[in-house]
């Protein structure tokens, strides 16, 4: 078995159910705004814009899309601001 099957084998087994968790989810979405507000950049943006779409058109979970609306309004308004709460 290739290294690349064995990662991908571990990450379907114990990763992916991970993922499936509510509070990780929450989590993620909490620290990927985190590192959006710290280093604003290129790439942080587009991570940024994926997470919070997925968060807000492809959750069932009230919770995490609640709060992925809150953070997009807050950063879509005025980043500096969002710095500062």
């Amino acid at each position: 078995m290739g290294i690349w099957l064995k990662m991908e084998v571990l990450i379907y087994n114990h990763v992916a159910p991970l993922i499936l968790c509510p509070q990780v989810q929450l989590q993620l979405l909490t620290s990927t705004v985190k590192l959006f507000l710290q280093k604003p950049t290129e790439s942080a943006q587009r991570m940024i814009q994926l997470v919070l779409s997925c968060a807000t058109q492809e959750t069932d979970n009230p919770d995490l899309r609640d709060r992925a609306y809150v953070y997009w309004r807050l950063l879509s308004t005025d980043p500096e601001v969002s710095i500062r709460c």
